[in-house]
């Protein structure tokens, strides 16, 4: 069993150790049975018809909320090339009496900004070519996804309550420990195909931050909390604090390339928190939808919660 690693008197590190150990669990899963049932489908394997069914016993009033972050271009966060992550080019087709308003977007499906699916694609480890067979088996496991989507029960983890702070930073990233003592304190137990709602307070972190520029964001998820997620049998992961930056702290995201885990990254959870908090309940119905695109390594997308 991996765990994470402390260096004494400090708070939990990604230290060389840890970096180690996640790797060395990761490839292993990778060759186990599990992993090698993941090809060609990733988590959404633990999907079945009963996950939709245990999604739509959830709902109680029909309110509707969505997880994405709102797509903006003036947000100012700049890629590794330095274009913009959103560029959005707005032009008018006139027809007669009639004008036609368009636009080109261009969008990094990626990075620490827009709310997105990764693809199986997403992460090579050790240079694995894109052409290879595994990678053939993922672009199959997206075009899969994209045929049925991710209708599911969400189960809420709400860390900054059971911690009893604002939010999570990376100085005390989540783990493994206190998933589990949250998870003996749900109103329902997990089941295999659920949805993990991973919660860390990202917007109430955002919206206090009163330093220059954007909040800086770093990894406020430990490695140990990979191999929980492999046994909970998580058809997907949707959160808004991740395991990066830097890429060198990547845990769970591993698990795009050990076991096919469909995450999506960037949620945000303000519209939905307050209505989990004092309802004092831990599940909701959840859809998520991936575009078919071949050989994507991911896409915007538009998670709905249904109370």
């Amino acid at each position: 069993m991996f765990r994470l690693r402390r260096r004494a008197g400090n708070h939990a590190s990604i230290v060389e150790e840890d970096r180690v150990g996640i790797r060395a669990y990761v490839s292993d899963h990778k060759q186990s049975p599990a992993g090698k049932a993941a090809l060609g489908i990733g988590s959404a394997r633990h999907l079945s018809p009963e996950c939709a069914l245990r999604a739509a016993a959830t709902i109680r009033t029909g309110v509707t909320s969505s997880l994405a972050r709102p797509i903006d271009e003036q947000d100012g966060i700049v890629s590794r090339d330095g274009q913009p992550m959103v560029g959005i080019v707005p032009f008018t087709m006139p027809d007669g009496s009639v004008d036609i308003l368009m636009d080109r977007m261009s969008i990094w499906a990626h990075g620490m900004v827009v709310t997105h699916l990764d693809a199986p694609n997403h992460i090579v480890i050790d240079g694995e070519d894109p052409a290879t067979g595994d990678a053939q088996q993922s672009d199959q496991a997206w075009l899969r996804w994209s045929e049925s989507g991710f209708v599911t029960r969400g189960v809420f983890f709400d860390v900054p309550a059971h911690r009893g702070e604002d939010f999570v930073t990376g100085e005390r990233p989540i783990t493994r420990a206190e998933l589990e003592e949250m998870e003996d304190r749900l109103d329902a137990p997990l089941r295999p195909g659920d949805a993990l709602l991973l919660y860390g307070g990202r917007d109430v972190y955002e919206r206090t931050w009163t330093g220059s520029g954007p909040a800086p964001l770093a990894a406020a998820v430990a490695h140990d909390v990979a191999e929980w997620v492999i046994d909970r049998q998580f058809s997907v992961l949707c959160w808004d604090v991740l395991d990066s930056p830097p890429t060198d702290a990547f845990g769970v995201h591993l698990l795009i390339w050990a076991d096919g885990l469909a995450i999506v990254d960037n949620c945000d959870y303000s519209p939905v928190v307050e209505t989990f908090r004092s309802a004092g309940r831990s599940t909701a119905m959840l859809s998520v939808a991936p575009v078919p695109i071949k050989m994507s390594t991911g896409c915007l997308v538009n998670p709905i919660i249904v109370f």
